[in-house]
């Protein structure tokens, strides 16, 4: 009868381990409250700029090319104790665009320098964008993973977390443009400690080593 109940009660508890989850939450963090802007170059080398606009171009007639840019102020997380383990999920959001000029193929990167929400630094920003992400991507596609990238930038305690965006082609004619309230940072996080669960395996040859046990005793 003992050894009944303890195995019950063992069922129990690993029954309870194994569908322990953490609860999760969401900060969302936009771009019409952060810093967004593009910048372009022409054949002479001179620089056009644009704020509040996220745009990516190619103008064969004029012969310049815009580079979309978004820096995202990473304060918000700090304020909330937001660690880079507790991250589930981050997605670089980005909604319809307002104009666009035949159906371009998009490149993403992680900025990795030049990251300190202005647009100070743009000449060197067009110049290297940072890290490619995703290549040759269809500029409808609203949603990019991005979540280990900015755990780094948690990581190394960096304020800022930014994102840029290029044509595939830089020929041709060919553009989109995304106004600033159209980008977002979706952040999915864990809000309370991460439960450890032992391994499914390991509980059943747990709750098979009781039983042998008991038939071991039995049987003497």
């Amino acid at each position: 009868m003992k050894f009944t109940t303890v195995l019950i009660a063992l069922f129990v508890i690993c029954g309870s381990l194994l569908s322990a989850q953490s609860d999760a939450a969401t900060v969302t963090l936009y771009g019409v409250d952060n810093t967004v802007y593009s910048v372009s170059v022409n054949y002479e080398g001179g620089y056009q700029f644009a704020n509040d606009i996220f745009k990516v171009t190619y103008n064969f007639y004029s012969g310049t090319h815009y580079r979309g840019f978004a820096e995202f102020n990473l304060q918000e997380l700090y304020d909330q104790g937001i660690t880079a383990a507790s991250i589930e999920s981050v997605v670089f959001y980005i909604g319809n665009t307002f104009h666009r000029e035949n159906y371009p193929y998009v490149d993403l990167y992680a900025m990795t320098d030049y990251e300190d929400g202005t647009s100070s630094n743009y000449t060197q920003t067009f110049a290297n964008p940072g890290t490619e992400i995703y290549n040759n991507v269809y500029y409808l596609t609203h949603t990019y993973d991005v979540t280990e990238y900015l755990k780094d930038d948690l990581e190394n305690m960096n304020q800022y977390s930014g994102y840029a965006m290029k044509l595939t082609s830089e020929s041709g004619l060919q553009q989109a443009h995304w106004y600033d309230d159209s980008i977002q940072l979706i952040i999915t996080y864990s809000d309370e400690p991460p439960v450890v669960v032992p391994e499914p395996t390991s509980i059943l040859m747990l709750i098979a080593s009781i039983v042998g046990l008991k038939f071991r005793k039995v049987s003497k």
